[in-house]
């Protein structure tokens, strides 16, 4: 199967490419470089944390199958794939990897998705009726807990959204399950923040970090949900 990108897709920085450079992959383009130069000028520790933020995910999910037991896996907003994340353990019986960037979702069908028991899916977090609704995330078992890892999506997506999104996984989510957040923060270099957010919107990237505490959806990582209701 062959997957139409959009006209001008390597026109423009792109932010999964920018993000698999600043973490040293090979999944970018000039047009993904000179925007990340720019923003390391401004915050030079950007690249440490893209690291790591990404190496945040294994350790999750190590800890998500091994210690709680959890053994079918959705990863919202997975990016670009690198080494670390090609080999999946035999702890995760079902890993759906999830992203609006279609050049996301081909690298994660040939390289992520290619294990049994996997799958890839085409979807955006801003429409979560119809993420939910695919074929691969509805055929995860809801009679059991489901992990869900949403690092470093929700700045990308706007504040209405992130809510929407958070609010539709509280209620899809069956109890026991875990739900991983990381999310950029202004509690730290809120200048250089700043100015990371001046330089995103003036190449139309809709970044938008929060400080700690000000949003629902900013949760520790690796937290259990239990549902309250009925």
């Amino acid at each position: 199967m062959t997957y139409q990108l959009p006209d001008g897709y390597f026109d423009e920085p792109n932010v999964a490419r920018v993000q698999d450079h600043l973490d040293g992959g090979t999944d970018n383009y000039v047009v993904d470089r000179d925007f990340a130069l720019g923003l390391v000028k401004v915050a030079p520790w950007l690249p440490a944390s893209v690291r790591i933020n990404r190496a945040h995910g294994p350790r999750v999910l190590d800890y998500v199958t091994r210690e709680l037991g959890i053994d079918q896996v959705l990863d919202l907003g997975c990016g670009l794939p690198h080494d670390d994340r090609r080999h999946l353990s035999d702890d995760v019986r079902r890993m759906v990897y999830v992203d609006s960037d279609p050049g996301v979702k081909a690298h994660a069908r040939m390289i992520l998705a290619e294990r049994h028991g996997t799958a890839s899916l085409h979807a955006d977090l801003r429409n979560m009726p119809a993420l939910l609704a695919a074929g691969p995330v509805a055929r995860l078992d809801r009679g059991r807990p489901i992990g869900v890892l949403l690092h470093d999506v929700l700045p990308w997506i706007g504040d209405e959204a992130a809510h929407t999104a958070a609010d539709a996984l509280r209620v899809w989510l069956p109890p026991g399950s875990v739900l991983s957040v990381t999310h950029a923060s202004t509690d730290t270099a809120p200048e250089a923040m700043a100015a990371l957010v001046g330089l995103h919107a003036r190449a139309g990237i809709d970044f938008r970090p929060g400080a700690h505490g000000r949003s629902a959806t900013c949760s520790a990582p690796a937290r259990r949900w239990r549902p309250t209701g009925p």
